[in-house]
């Protein structure tokens, strides 16, 4: 992260109520993150993607931009949404970079927006996309990812998750669970027990490290006291790696918002 500045980029393409606009980021700079800047509402700009590569790296909603900012504290402003890439909230210059977006000069990267169908058609939609970038690396070792997966939850108490996307280069920095009937997870690897989390001293701990834990979500932050090296949760195993979530009552499924590292290089 060196030479930190801001960077207007070029207009969507497709920009229609109930379509996908389409941008080409230009490749070379290090992306620290993206801004939209927008009439829309979250109701009315559904979704965020970004491809590397045709590769879905991230694949999110703006309602999930918006608790992120929300969690970590930062200014929520009505009409901007950020895309997070540098975790500026590490301790560690580091840290922070190693989640950055490096791109190289042979990439191939589109940010896509998903536009709601019940936009008005009186209201001329509006969108302005700002990179703050740094200089160029010679390649990229880490890639950062954001993406949901869904896991059943059909009992009253212990629900197994254990298809969570898992290699021994990928590194999971959070895991956000949408659901407010959650009270404790549990992470087994291997036959055996690698922590015991309950909400109340989850929430606490967060609270102590300037975190505001979202309403009705379970958040497992590994890093929430500012370290990356050493606290990111591998997910390499021999037999076997499983989420154990305890519920209070039958939610039926629970949708899990992954923050996810991974190295490449």
């Amino acid at each position: 992260m060196q030479n930190c500045r801001h960077r207007k980029l070029s207009a969507f393409s497709g920009v229609v109520a109930g379509g996908k606009a389409t941008l080409v980021l230009p490749v070379g700079d290090t992306y620290e993150q993206i801004i939209l800047r927008t009439n829309l509402n979250p109701d009315e700009l559904k979704r965020v993607e970004i491809t590397l590569n045709d590769d879905k790296i991230y694949n999110l909603t703006s309602t999930h931009l918006r608790a992120l900012r929300q969690y970590h504290e930062k200014e929520d402003p009505e009409g901007f949404y950020v895309i997070p890439f540098s975790d500026f909230d590490m301790k560690a210059r580091q840290s922070t970079a190693s989640t950055a977006l490096v791109t190289e000069l042979t990439d191939h990267i589109t940010l896509d927006v998903t536009l709601s169908d019940s936009i008005p058609t009186s209201k001329g939609i509006l969108i302005d996309t700002f990179a703050v970038v740094s200089d160029p690396q010679p390649f990229r070792q880490l890639l950062p990812r954001m993406y949901t997966q869904t896991m059943t939850a059909t009992a009253n108490g212990d629900n197994d998750f254990s298809g969570i996307i898992s290699s021994p280069t990928r590194f999971i920095r959070r895991a956000h669970f949408h659901t407010g009937k959650m009270d404790k997870l549990e992470i087994h690897r291997d036959s055996r027990i690698e922590g015991e989390y309950h909400l109340d001293v989850v929430n606490m701990i967060a609270k102590d490290n300037n975190k505001t834990p979202l309403t009705d979500v379970f958040t497992y932050d590994p890093l929430v006291y500012g370290f990356m090296l050493g606290f990111v949760l591998p997910t390499a195993h021999q037999s076997e790696f499983f989420f154990r979530c305890h519920t209070t009552q039958v939610v039926q499924s629970i949708e899990i918002l992954m923050e996810v590292i991974e190295q490449v290089a």
